[in-house]
């Protein structure tokens, strides 16, 4: 969780980082993900980043990093669980 001053910020910087030094490595571009983030973001409101196992998502002024690492589950399976982690987390934390 990022609470600190200007986390959006950081949060879009990252993103758009990623994107740009990936641009030779599709399998490295973040990929958006709906229903995890603020929805007034839109798409821009969560991001997949499959090479490091990563949902970061946003909500208002936080940003919420989200992993999962274990053996055998697919790219979709893992997204899937990391999802769920995360809504769970977002819903605690907005309690």
């Amino acid at each position: 969780m990022d609470n600190a001053p200007d986390a959006y910020q950081r949060y879009l910087n990252r993103i758009v980082e990623t994107a740009q030094f990936s641009e030779s490595r599709p399998s490295r571009v973040p990929r958006t993900v709906r229903g995890i983030g603020d929805p007034e973001l839109g798409p821009a409101g969560a991001n997949w980043i499959p090479f490091l196992r990563q949902l970061i998502s946003a909500r208002g002024k936080l940003v919420l990093i989200a992993e999962l690492h274990g053996g055998g589950l697919s790219e979709p399976q893992r997204l899937a669980a990391t999802k769920r982690i995360a809504l769970v987390a977002w819903d605690r934390l907005e309690r």
